[in-house]
């Protein structure tokens, strides 16, 4: 599900990265990012793109998150991929992020 190839970000303070995952939102099950301390790290946006070559009734999408970071150091983001009114989890992915 998850379109991470390397679980490891390495970047230079201020410069932006993204994050992709896949999803499928008309099942309602999104990608939700833990809390994270924007003085070190900070979400600059979210975009939704089809997953395949055409956008499909039902089809799944491509969820890309956009980061900056603020402060260096060594950060985990962790995603969890779940229905928002629903306390389970249906999987979660870890992203070490390394801003030098």
């Amino acid at each position: 599900m998850s379109l991470l190839t390397d679980r490891v970000v390495t970047k230079t303070a201020g410069e932006k990265f993204e994050i992709k995952f896949e999803a499928c939102h008309d099942g309602g099950y999104v990608w939700m990012l833990d809390a994270i301390d924007t003085t070190q790290i900070k979400m600059t946006g979210k975009t939704l793109t089809p997953a395949g070559s055409k956008q499909l009734i039902g089809g799944n999408v491509i969820e890309i998150w956009t980061f900056e970071g603020v402060q260096p150091g060594d950060y985990q983001l962790t995603f969890n991929y779940k229905r928002p009114w629903l306390a389970a989890i249906t999987k979660s992915e870890t992203v070490r992020v390394i801003i030098k």
